[in-house]
């Protein structure tokens, strides 16, 4: 996607007037630039790796599409996003089955097609055993997500407490089995900071060598990637400033000294989601109000804070302002959104004097922003795919209705 100011309002006016007065700017080359550079870093460092896109982070098919174009694999946490990523048309095979929720019937098909299934608890293990019971032929191989303290204190509630009793009676029901086999590890962490990656490097490889006769077929560090970003948009969100080659060199470092002989190392499988789509989507949205309570400047827009970012509740997102013409700021305003939620506020303290017909674009909305809007009030806006190089543009998503929220009801 170009650089924001070189989007003009005649072009937002236009595909506002086609497409309604607030819509999502995904762009695939910056999708693809992304993934590109991400995959590289790695396998300059460790070149056994596997990237594995985080399909709960935006399960937009364009999105996912493209990922399975460019030779990474789908990470899925529910029995709809097996079903998403079958519709993508993954290759089971190309699949990773996590999270707590898996249901009986795609952990049966994740088995049988040859995915890559990661227990991450109780219930998971009961059914891959009743699995086992019923076809006493069938070898079943699969990961374990693994719980342990990155950090003094801090507790995960996913995956199996390796200080538990469960997690002990688990091994020893393994190792006593002829159809089950643990061939990998895996872990995740909501911590982004280069040196929790090291950790968890150190902890995964000494937990593999002391729980596992050989080394393991892979070992999976998860997500939790921060997504390359300027010094000036990290401030903004509160974040750091990581390049992608930071995260690898010390990744691949570790995983090097763990596995110093190339033919009898793991594979390392990352998960990835923020960091490589987060900055693939824009959320461009109309000024429809603005009013002054009590000496502060108000603007009232068509979208809301649950379009741009939902999960973190961030109002510091890059955002800029799209004017016919060009006017001084003498105030600053605040952009809220059309919902009934005091809360519901975009941005605050803007420093411009924006006006009813001005359209407003947040970038780096892409991660845990579709996915996660509610039908509150209004329903969804549209997607468009935007073309750099030739200023086209293409529907991604339609504009989703009243009907679509309804139809599910059962209307008596």
């Amino acid at each position: 996607m170009k650089p924001a100011e070189q989007i003009t309002y005649l072009e937002i006016e236009n595909l506002a007037d086609e497409y309604g007065p607030s819509f999502y700017l995904f762009s695939q080359d910056r999708l693809e630039a992304n993934f590109t550079r991400f995959r590289s870093a790695f396998l300059e460092h460790y070149p056994d790796t596997l990237i594995s896109y985080s399909y709960k982070t935006n399960y937009t098919p364009a999105i996912c599409r493209a990922i399975d174009q460019f030779g990474g694999r789908a990470e899925v946490v529910s029995d709809m996003e097996w079903s998403f990523a079958v519709a993508n048309g993954v290759r089971p095979e190309n699949l990773i089955y996590n999270g707590p929720n898996k249901s009986w019937d795609t952990i049966g098909e994740a088995f049988r097609g040859g995915a890559l299934v990661q227990l991450d608890c109780q219930r998971d293990w009961e059914m891959v055993k009743r699995l086992a019971a019923q076809d006493p032929d069938a070898h079943f191989e699969f990961g374990l997500r693994l719980n342990f303290e990155l950090r003094p204190g801090q507790v995960s509630r996913f995956g199996f407490d390796m200080d538990g009793d469960q997690f002990q009676i688990i091994i020893a029901e393994v190792r006593d089995s002829s159809q089950l086999e643990i061939v990998g590890l895996h872990c995740h962490f909501p911590n982004r900071d280069v040196e929790s990656f090291g950790t968890r490097v150190s902890r995964m490889t000494a937990i593999a060598a002391e729980l596992l006769p050989a080394p393991p077929k892979f070992l999976n560090l998860g997500g939790g990637f921060y997504g390359e970003m300027s010094i000036e948009v990290a401030e903004r969100l509160g974040a750091e400033s990581i390049e992608y080659s930071q995260y690898a060199e010390v990744i691949g470092r570790e995983m090097r000294a763990a596995y110093p002989e190339p033919g009898g190392r793991p594979i390392l499988i990352l998960e990835p989601g923020t960091a490589i789509v987060a900055d693939t989507m824009r959320f461009v949205t109309q000024v429809i109000d603005v009013r002054d309570i009590r000496g502060k400047r108000i603007a009232t827009v068509d979208g809301s804070l649950f379009n741009t970012s939902p999960y973190s509740r961030t109002r510091s997102l890059p955002l800029r302002v799209i004017s016919r013409q060009p006017r001084a700021s003498r105030r600053t305003t605040d952009i809220v959104g059309f919902t009934c939620i005091e809360s519901d506020v975009l941005s605050r303290n803007l420093p411009s004097e924006v006006e009813v017909g001005d359209f407003l674009m947040f970038e780096n909305v892409g991660s845990y922003s579709v996915v996660m809007k509610p039908p509150f009030i209004l329903p969804s806006p549209p997607i468009l795919r935007w073309s750099d190089l030739d200023r086209s543009h293409a529907l991604v998503r339609r504009q989703e209705t009243g009907q679509d929220i309804l139809q599910t009801f059962v209307m008596e």
